[in-house]
């Protein structure tokens, strides 16, 4: 795989087991992603949107096709980060979150000035197991400024954050991954934050059991955030998952 291509799919299929036989949640879906994009995965529940990730992160095995990652991302050390949703497995419960960014700092000056700025925080010195949703939301999305990742899976990381605290960790992630380069593929429900973030749309249908990927124009557009503009953008993506 050559070096403008971080993510080969190729004629992916996924499907469970069920009383009434087989059902496939896609089928079909190809695609080469580049270093540095980032897309947004769409559909109902239900729909296959964790399934996919747990592909993506090599936990779980297709039932047809492929998708291949240009280095082994998701082997010790190399650079993969899965996030799932609920978050429980990323954080430890006994520490606190200043304790977890100084265990993950290197020698980058924006490391450094992130750890000082989350010291003086109100959530630096709080043990993870007393923080709410949100407050670990912002945390982990904190620390993925610290963290030296190449391709970063996340599974609603925004749930629990409300509006202008879900437009600051856009912004951050968006500057991250495009600072660094990183390849990112997330899960997002709330389609204006889909607009303003992803470069490309991968968007499940549930009823043709198919994926469907565009490049997004609004991406990078702050009205997007706040749901402006974008009639064209919600009929298109209400006409993809059906």
């Amino acid at each position: 795989m050559n070096t403008s291509t971080a993510l080969k799919i190729d004629q992916l299929g996924y499907c469970v087991p069920t009383s009434l036989g087989p059902r496939w949640l896609f089928r079909g879906f190809s695609r080469v992603v580049a270093p540095g994009t980032i897309v947004g995965l769409v559909g109902a529940n239900g729909s296959g949107k964790t399934t996919l990730l747990k592909l993506l992160a090599e936990v779980a095995t297709p039932s047809e096709g492929s998708c291949e990652w240009s280095h082994s991302y998701f082997s010790p050390g190399g650079g993969g980060v899965y996030i799932r949703q609920g978050l429980a497995p990323c954080l430890v419960p006994w520490l606190d979150v200043g304790s977890h960014l100084e265990l993950l700092v290197d020698d980058r000056p924006t490391s450094e000035s992130l750890v000082r700025g989350l010291r003086r925080s109100q959530l630096s010195g709080q043990k993870v197991a007393t923080l709410s949703g949100g407050e670990r939301q912002m945390a982990l999305l904190g620390m993925l400024a610290v963290v030296p990742w190449r391709v970063c899976l996340l599974d609603e990381p925004f749930s629990a954050l409300d509006g202008q605290r879900s437009q600051k960790a856009l912004v951050s992630l968006r500057s991250t991954a495009k600072r660094t380069r990183g390849t990112v593929v997330i899960v997002l429900h709330r389609w204006a934050q889909v607009a303003f973030l992803a470069d490309e749309i991968w968007a499940i249908s549930e009823s043709r059991k198919t994926i469907t990927s565009w490049f997004n124009p609004w991406v990078g557009n702050e009205q997007a955030m706040e749901g402006k503009g974008l009639g064209e953008f919600y009929v298109k993506l209400h006409s993809d998952t059906i």
